[in-house]
């Protein structure tokens, strides 16, 4: 007659049949079999009696069909910030059989991608005994992800090269390697002598953007250069006289005669506490133990004497130097006022 729910959730096919006045479908004593079906599908009942005062005049068999039960699906959070991995918008679902829960439908998604665009969802059921009516598809997007950019370090020594820059930063609200932003930073002039600059930082990932502030202002300090100063105790020569120096600190291609480095203060005489004065005319270094004291400390003559016998003759004799060795270069016996 009809295709029928039962308690127990099983479908079953009704019958009925014409008897004697007074007598009921039981006195049939009725066997049947294929019915008590649950999912979906197409059947048969067959039904036989066990009475003989009956025989069945029409068909024995009946087909019959359970159908899909339809289901509607409502999304939401169809719009998701990168994290990357592959998202999909969450939904929930009407029109389920009493009792059962959202997961006896064992729905797939398929049609998301990890990366920031827009896409097409779909809905797919594992559970033959539903159908989607309405909601299979909807429109999902994945958005960029903010990031902030945090200066770490913005002052630093001059290195003698563009290249090798003492800035750092980082970036913040990443789900990637900081490798994986393709990042890249350009000053408005090229940062190499000491002196303040600007730099900004750009991104090629477009699975991000950057907010706030991306640039900033940067310094290069002075680099210390240390000088050394060789003995400070001369010997009177004749000529301007100052003790040896050198540096040591330089980077890059950076030579002394290229940062202008020279010594002042440089003496001829004897004397004691002159002060020797090292200077640079670049502003890349600073110096460190730019000055000096030193002497200028006679210088050691030997003098050659006349004969110093003579035989008593009643005169007076006296002693004469003849000649001086180790005179500096222009100087005579007489500079010595002998």
């Amino acid at each position: 007659e009809k295709v029928q729910k039962g308690k127990d959730g099983l479908q079953r096919v009704n019958y009925t049949a014409k008897l004697v006045n007074g007598e009921t479908v039981s006195v049939l004593k009725a066997t049947y079999t294929g019915n008590n079906k649950v999912n979906v599908g197409n059947y048969e009942m067959s039904v036989a009696i066990n009475n003989s005062n009956y025989s069945i005049v029409n068909e024995t068999v009946k087909p019959f069909t359970i159908n899909k039960k339809p289901i509607d699906l409502t999304w939401s959070n169809t719009s998701k910030v990168y994290n990357a991995g592959i998202q999909y918008p969450t939904y929930s679902v009407s029109g389920l059989v009493n009792g059962q829960a959202q997961s006896v439908l064992a729905i797939s998604l398929t049609g998301s991608d990890k990366n920031v665009g827009n896409y097409t969802v779909t809905a797919t059921l594992g559970n033959g005994n539903y159908l989607i009516s309405s909601g299979a598809t909807t429109a999902f997007e994945v958005t960029k992800r903010p990031i902030t950019i945090t200066w770490l370090t913005t002052t630093y020594t001059y290195t003698g090269s563009s290249s090798k820059t003492g800035v750092s930063y980082k970036f913040n609200n990443t789900v990637d390697a900081d490798s994986a932003l393709g990042a890249g930073t350009s000053y408005n002039k090229t940062p190499l002598n000491v002196g303040d600059y600007t730099i900004s930082v750009s991104i090629t990932n477009t699975n991000y953007e950057l907010e706030g502030e991306n640039s900033t202002a940067v310094t290069i300090t002075p680099k210390e250069l240390v000088v050394r100063w060789g003995t400070t105790n001369l010997t009177y020569n004749g000529l301007s006289q100052i003790p040896a120096a050198s540096t040591t600190g330089l980077v890059g291609s950076d030579t002394e005669t290229s940062i202008g480095f020279a010594t002042n203060g440089a003496q001829v005489n004897v004397g004691s506490s002159y002060t020797a004065t090292a200077s640079i005319t670049s502003n890349n270094y600073t110096l460190t133990y730019p000055t000096k004291q030193f002497n200028i400390v006679k210088r050691n003559v030997t003098l050659v004497w006349e004969g110093s016998t003579f035989t008593y003759d009643g005169e007076e004799h006296n002693l004469a130097v003849t000649d001086v060795t180790n005179l500096v270069d222009g100087e005579s016996i007489s500079d010595l006022g002998l």
